[in-house]
């Protein structure tokens, strides 16, 4: 980060997935079917939420270091960007506010959907 600050006409940044910016961050697995069945699902969710979570991480440090940047992407997402009249910086996602619906909207739990729609 030390050597993105100095760079004064940087507009946009493309950085790589959370696994791959050292912050922590360290998925199960990723094999075959792995993600087979119901504890499949949960698996799958729960690597989602820790992708999401570095990904804000990241987001966060670009956001404070970067404040210039009028955009980026970090694992191919982008972030909305927002600007307050005083300066102030702010970077959303998709599941920001709403981590665990938006985890049921991509990985949905079949008998979830049965009870939440009457069994159709």
């Amino acid at each position: 980060m030390d050597i993105l600050t100095r760079l004064k006409r940087l507009a946009h940044l493309d950085l790589s997935d959370p696994l791959d910016l050292g912050l922590g961050y360290n998925i199960g697995p990723i094999c075959g079917n792995f993600y087979d069945g119901m504890s499949g699902e949960m698996i799958r969710r729960e690597d989602l939420r820790e992708t999401a979570e570095g990904i804000e991480q990241a987001g966060n440090m670009v956001v404070a270091n970067l404040p210039l940047l009028t955009s980026f992407t970090i694992g191919g997402g982008n972030p909305n960007i927002t600007r307050t009249e005083r300066g102030m910086v702010s970077a959303t996602w998709p599941w920001t506010g709403r981590m665990d619906k938006w985890l049921m909207e991509e990985v949905p739990d079949p008998d979830a959907e049965d009870i939440e729609y009457g069994g159709m």
